[in-house]
């Protein structure tokens, strides 16, 4: 894979985790980040509102600021592992009627003014977002 030497420090990315509860997952989405090169990688998570306020539509996200990365292509395949994972075991335990949609797993990677949303199994659009958002960083899959 082709990479661009990240910046000093390395890249800062926010992970925003959207759809089916990922408490449980976390430890293990926290190990394999650090796996894959970061050297921070911390919880933010966004607070549900105190009983009897009205929440406005805000969600409980999961937000993890990921620190020190070098490579953000093995950040986003670990991403993607995850996402598998998390959207066959969620798919398991979370059975919904025929007529509801299921809540589909999806991370939101953010680097400076650059964001990426993942999903899985990724489509030809995402792919090509995805590569694009590894381009405007300098790096590349090999892969492709």
């Amino acid at each position: 894979m082709a990479v661009r030497e990240a910046p000093e420090h390395g890249f800062e990315l926010e992970l925003a985790l959207h759809g089916p509860d990922p408490r449980e997952a976390l430890p293990g989405l926290f190990e394999q980040l650090g796996e894959a090169g970061a050297d921070r990688v911390v919880e933010e998570r966004v607070p549900k509102p105190e009983p009897g306020k009205r929440d406005a539509g805000i969600l409980d996200v999961v937000t993890i600021a990921v620190g020190g990365v070098a490579n953000i292509v093995a950040i986003v395949d670990t991403v993607y592992h995850w996402l598998a994972l998390h959207r066959t075991r969620s798919g398991e335990e979370h059975r919904v009627p025929a007529e509801e949609e299921p809540e589909i797993p999806s991370v939101t990677i953010t680097s400076g003014d650059r964001t990426i949303v993942l999903t899985y199994p990724a489509d030809w659009i995402q792919s090509q977002a995805v590569d694009e958002f590894l381009r405007a960083h300098g790096q590349e899959r090999d892969d492709r």
